[in-house]
C-alpha cells in the first residue's frame, strides 16, 4: 500500500470520527471516556497523526454506536 493510501485512510478516518462524534453530540473528552481511551488519542486520530490499533478503533466505533467499517466509509460526493 502506497504512502498516499495510508494518508487517505487517515483522512477518511479523521473525518468520520468527527462526524459521528458530532452526531452523538460528544466532545473529544466525552468520546474518550465512552471508548475507554484518552482525549489525546481522539485528538491525534482527528488530526491524522495517530495509527490506532484495531482494538482502539473497535472501542471508538462502539462508543459512537457504529460498525468499525463505518469509520472508513468514504463520504458520498457533495457531502
Amino acid at each position: 500500500m502506497a504512502q498516499r493510501d495510508f494518508q487517505r485512510a487517515k483522512d477518511v478516518l479523521a473525518r468520520n470520527v468527527r462526524v459521528h462524534r458530532a452526531i452523538q453530540e460528544l466532545s473529544q473528552i466525552g468520546l474518550a471516556d465512552e471508548a475507554g481511551t484518552t482525549q489525546r488519542t481522539i485528538n491525534r486520530i482527528e488530526a491524522r497523526k495517530a495509527n490506532p490499533t484495531v482494538e482502539t478503533l473497535a472501542k471508538i466505533a462502539a462508543a459512537l454506536r457504529v460498525e468499525v467499517d463505518a469509520l472508513f466509509a468514504k463520504p458520498e460526493r457533495g457531502r
